[in-house]
């Protein structure tokens, strides 16, 4: 998977290719790939910020990403998968 944005920096560099895994269930703190909740023809990355049964709020890690709140809740089942780093 490719990353387009900046909302991840400095952990996930823009145009830089990262594995994903959707083998993985979602944990609190991990970068997922997942479909955008209002419009499911794009594909977002954030951190998992907090799961609540089958819903997980997301967040990036710097002031340039979109807020939260704009995305809102995102169901388990729109999960594309984890964001494989390594050293």
């Amino acid at each position: 998977m490719k990353v387009e944005g900046t909302s991840c920096l400095p952990v996930l560099r823009p145009g830089k290719r990262y594995w994903a895994t959707g083998l993985l269930p979602p944990h609190v703190g991990d970068f997922d790939a997942f479909y955008l909740p209002s419009n499911t023809t794009r594909i977002f990355v954030k951190r998992i910020k907090s799961i609540r049964g089958d819903v997980c709020e997301v967040e990036g890690i710097n002031a340039l990403s979109t807020p939260s709140e704009d995305i809102g809740p995102v169901p388990k089942s729109m999960i594309l998968g984890k964001i494989l780093l390594w050293g």
